[in-house]
């Protein structure tokens, strides 16, 4: 189980998006203001899962298609690291980016984000 904690008075806030802390056991998430965008592949059926269940949840982010958008492909793989969709590009409203992989990871998240 995920540990879920405010910065200020460790409760859990339901309307902000968070900077995951890996290489712990527990892994302790830390909430802050952000904005979504998935970079996708209309092609791709881990991008498709991901696009299932935002429709599932009733939820509409920003995406990207990484296919026919050259710019798109080009930012993925610069400021991503890799080539690799469905990605999911968190940007806090602090400035710093999270780029999280794999379908699994995204939609967990997202499921975080949505109580």
């Amino acid at each position: 189980m995920t540990s879920i904690k405010n910065r200020n008075n460790d409760q859990p806030h339901e309307k902000k998006i968070a900077t995951i802390i890996r290489g712990k056991k527990n892994p302790v998430i830390y909430y802050c203001l952000s904005q979504l965008t998935l970079y996708q592949d209309p092609t791709c059926g881990f991008c498709s899962r991901v696009k299932q269940y935002l429709k599932s949840v009733g939820r509409d982010i920003a995406m990207k298609d990484t296919l026919h958008d050259v710019a798109a492909y080009r930012e993925l793989i610069q400021k991503g690291g890799r080539s690799m969709v469905p990605c999911l590009r968190i940007q806090q409203d602090n400035g710093n980016e999270i780029w999280l992989y794999e379908s699994l990871a995204i939609i967990d998240y997202l499921d975080t984000q949505s109580n």
